[in-house]
């Protein structure tokens, strides 16, 4: 999708920060041989590894397949794996599409799903829509007794921190009047002001309360 002049102009530090997130993903792939196909489930104009299929409902850059997550147009036991970050939320029914998510995977192979919690309103691009959010207990019952997956590992992603950046981000762009030129400028303004804050989850990570506030859920499970 072209951006606008402004949004070229601007530069905004995101407030997301997980600092187990490219290990995690790594040690997810590492798992899979030259021979795996891998599906990446909305990759957007992102490209998760060279061997994955990706697939979205816009025609971005990277995308192999353009389809509708929720009527994958693949047959069953296709994928040795499947990846899908930042999805759910922008879907209408996302326990269907865990379930289409199943039925592509082969046995004994994996999944890896990412989503949010407590971040702002996010509508994916193209579209305004943005309908769920998910604490980790609710994505694993997800996972696990509507999809059927084995729950391998799940946890949170991103932290305390990077939860109270983004909100605070938000926040502040309360008070700016709803001129679309100031609504960006300003959010990236603020953005300058607060993303620093998401960096204390590399030591928040480690709270016993870090389960009340946090910005993002996983989980890793096997068919």
């Amino acid at each position: 999708m072209k951006k606008s002049i402004w949004e070229n102009l601007i530069v905004c530090p995101g407030a997301y920060y997980d600092p187990n997130a490219e290990k995690r993903k790594r040690d997810f792939l590492k798992n899979f041989d030259n021979n795996a196909r891998l599906l990446d489930l909305g990759s957007g104009d992102q490209k998760l590894h060279d061997r994955a299929i990706c697939l979205d409902i816009k025609p971005f850059t990277n995308v192999n397949v353009v389809g509708d997550a929720h009527f994958l147009p693949f047959k069953d036991n296709s994928f040795d794996g499947v990846v899908s970050f930042g999805v759910l939320e922008h879907t209408r029914r996302p326990w269907n599409i865990i379930k289409e998510v199943y039925r592509v995977t082969k046995k004994e192979r994996t999944v890896f799903i990412g989503v949010p919690f407590i971040q702002g309103y996010h509508p994916a691009p193209g579209t305004t829509e943005d309908m769920y959010r998910f604490t980790t207990e609710g994505l694993d019952y997800l996972c696990e007794s509507v999809g059927r997956f084995t729950r391998i590992e799940s946890g949170i992603g991103g932290g305390p921190a990077s939860a109270a950046a983004w909100i605070l981000r938000e926040f502040l762009l309360s008070f700016i009047p709803n001129f679309w030129v100031l609504k960006t400028l300003f959010y990236s303004i603020f953005g300058c002001l607060t993303f620093w804050i998401k960096y204390f989850d590399y030591f928040l990570m480690k709270s016993s309360q870090n389960h009340k506030i946090y910005s993002s859920a996983y989980f890793i499970g096997k068919k």
